[in-house]
């Protein structure tokens, strides 16, 4: 099924019917360029390659708007968790100060394939690729990848899915120990954090101990498995300052205070 006729089939069918996900599958991969960055997406497993491909745009356009507007011109530290086939990494090289500092975790093997590729489609030489997981603590994890054919890459996480999973061993890191010390002139230090429900585990030590200069002056987090948050997050995020911005698009958007 070439791009033009699944891609028809995918506007017109009701998402979730069995049309719009055998065109979903059978969709080839697409290369998208978009504002400035470029990346080959495909439809057919994830969600943010799904709607590059049938959209030109990525998902989330209000909370890539925000970033955009922050880092825009800046030199900027920005830690992409859960990093996916790219998207906000590459934005962040784009339009940052080129000597801005990106680095981009993901150990989902093959989105970490995809990532690489993106980032080299892109020409971007200031992303770091961390081929890990973020945790509490150091060591190894099984991450629990979606193993049916109409699967969802973005939804594997390292908390116990069930049996329509496969499990894969990764390297698990902390922030604390991965997390590069602020530079003098860096003019803003931001977060993202998108890591299907384990964001409080990868984030509550972090945020609890580190002190207030390596803070990140952002943090764009997920929150749409909040349920699966064993950690109090919200409290640590009052504790360090952190004022609620907005909530949108699944995420919440917090500032650091001065």
């Amino acid at each position: 099924m070439g791009h033009s006729l699944s891609g028809l089939v995918l506007r017109k069918a009701r998402p979730g019917t069995v049309f719009h996900r055998l065109a979903r599958r059978m969709h080839p991969p697409k290369m998208v360029a978009y504002d400035g960055w470029k990346v080959l997406a495909h439809p057919c497993d994830n969600h943010t390659e799904y709607w590059l491909a049938l959209y030109g745009a990525p998902p989330e356009s209000e909370t890539y708007a925000f970033l955009l507007s922050e880092i825009r011109g800046k030199r900027v530290e920005f830690f992409d968790i859960g990093a996916n086939n790219g998207v906000y990494s590459l934005m962040v090289s784009t339009h940052a100060h080129p000597r801005s500092t990106i680095l981009a975790f993901e150990p989902n093997p093959e989105m970490l394939r995809r990532l690489r590729r993106n980032i080299a489609l892109s020409q971007a030489r200031n992303i770091t690729v961390m081929p890990f997981a973020v945790g509490e603590d150091s060591g190894t994890m099984a991450l629990k990848i979606p193993r049916y054919r109409f699967r969802e890459l973005g939804s594997a996480s390292l908390l116990d899915q069930g049996s329509a999973f496969t499990e894969t061993r990764v390297t698990v890191t902390t922030l604390a120990a991965t997390l590069p010390a602020r530079q003098p002139d860096c003019d803003l230090r931001a977060l993202k954090i998108d890591v299907e429900g384990y964001e409080d585990r990868a984030l509550y030590s972090y945020l609890s101990q580190a002190p207030v200069a390596e803070l990140p002056d952002i943090i764009i987090i997920e929150y749409v498995h909040g349920s699966y948050w064993t950690r109090d997050l919200y409290g640590v995020f009052r504790d360090r300052d952190f004022a609620e911005v907005a909530r949108v698009e699944g995420n919440i958007i917090l500032r650091r205070q001065a």
